[in-house]
């Protein structure tokens, strides 16, 4: 996913990102209340660039990062819902996806938000087998997903409640 990351030159979509993280925090959350994409994506590219700095690779890193990050996630849920070897293919498939890699070397919140979604499958699955040992972990990691993409946010709000233990109402 890294290689050749800094050669490639910023597209229309990378750019965009760059134009709203370069403000402060502040008015990227100004500025993206008129847009379709939520802050959180462009608020963690903001503090990115102020560790890494600004150049093509720098700014594409961070959904490196992401989406490194999903690869073991996609692992990790395989290993709770099944077992070790539908884990591992299931990372083996995601590492060797073109669309992981594509996403993953864009500055967008695509790896971002399948990272989020995995994360939060992982600990919905947790809450529904033990209880409220991920009581708080998984509404919190769906909220986050929500500042990232809205229409994640009524299914997951659904699951989560429809599952809670105790919880009886909406």
């Amino acid at each position: 996913m890294v290689y050749h990351l800094g050669g490639q030159s910023l597209g229309v979509d990378d750019a965009f990102s760059f134009s709203i993280s370069k403000q402060s925090a502040s008015p990227i959350v100004l500025t993206t209340a008129a847009d379709v994409h939520p802050p959180l994506y462009y608020l963690l590219l903001y503090y990115w660039m102020m560790l890494f700095g600004t150049s093509v690779f720098g700014m594409k890193l961070l959904s490196v990062l992401f989406g490194v990050l999903a690869i073991v996630m996609v692992y990790v849920v395989g290993r709770q819902l099944f077992d070790q070897q539908v884990g591992l293919l299931g990372a083996f498939i995601l590492a060797i996806s073109p669309f992981n890699i594509e996403f993953s070397q864009e500055a967008r919140m695509y790896s971002l938000m399948t990272l989020l979604a995995l994360l939060s499958t992982y600990f919905f699955v947790r809450l529904v087998r033990h209880g409220t040992s991920a009581l708080f972990a998984s509404p919190a990691i769906s909220v986050g997903t929500c500042f990232l993409r809205p229409f994640r946010c009524t299914p997951t709000r659904i699951g989560y409640f429809w599952s809670s233990p105790g919880t009886s109402t909406w």
